[in-house]
């Protein structure tokens, strides 16, 4: 089994299940195991307890097995980065450029989206790396899959109403069709990619598959090649 531990030195709380009633409030470094992961992590306490805490404020534990593992040199992974202009009838707003290899991603926003009647006007993908270093582009010191091409920040259309960051944070949501809600539950329920209303620091407007967190090693050559490509 997988372990955690809290990250956020106030502490945690516990739920009883995703964004429900609070039962506990864990202490910082306390560990658990990780039974189940939905945005929301299923987790046991040592004591037996069971319960939900929020994914972003975990730190996992690697296992012995991970431990011991060898690590892959970045230099040994593939594919590489690769950039790509992506194209749909349900996207509109400015030019898509991201990752190749997170195009099937933005394949099933097109689908959430036209299934819901829904455009996307998309208001970010690919950042520019503006870290320079007498005139070389160099690592930036954060991580955001923006600078990998595998997130993308967008604003909807139902008709002629349009839903920005403001409208499409949870407070609002009373307010908001069923077609707008739909689409983001539909991105909450994938498996692989995060709504970014569902982090500790709301952003209600982005979208992403988490590749910094549960694919680090493929993240950093991705980073690594794209850097390279630049400075060529």
């Amino acid at each position: 089994m997988e372990r955690g531990k809290v990250k956020p030195t106030e502490g945690l709380n516990l739920r009883v299940k995703p964004n429900g009633d609070k039962i506990g409030v864990l202490s910082h470094d306390q560990e658990f195991t990780i039974l189940e992961e939905v945005r929301f992590l299923r987790i046991k306490l040592d004591d037996g307890s069971v319960g939900y805490v929020h994914g972003d404020f975990v730190q996992r534990i690697p296992d012995a097995d991970e431990l011991s593992a060898p690590v892959l040199p970045v230099d040994d992974f593939r594919p590489r980065f690769k950039s790509v202009v992506f194209h749909h009838e349900c996207f509109v707003g400015e030019t898509v450029r991201v990752d190749e290899d997170f195009v099937p991603h933005l394949e099933k926003l097109a689908s959430f989206a036209q299934a819901r009647g829904l455009k996307i006007w998309a208001t970010s993908s690919l950042r520019n790396l503006e870290n320079q270093i007498r005139g070389a582009i160099v690592r930036p010191a954060s991580k955001s899959c923006h600078h990998v091409g595998h997130a993308i920040d967008l604003n909807l259309m139902d008709g002629t109403d349009f839903y920005n960051s403001k409208q499409l944070r949870k407070g609002n949501h009373a307010e908001l069709p069923e077609s707008v809600l739909g689409f983001i539950e539909d991105i909450r329920t994938d498996p692989v990619m995060r709504w970014g209303g569902d982090f500790s620091e709301e952003d209600p407007v982005h979208v992403d598959d988490d590749l910094y967190h549960t694919q680090e090693l493929l993240y950093s050559a991705k980073l690594e090649s794209r850097v390279q490509q630049l400075n060529v």
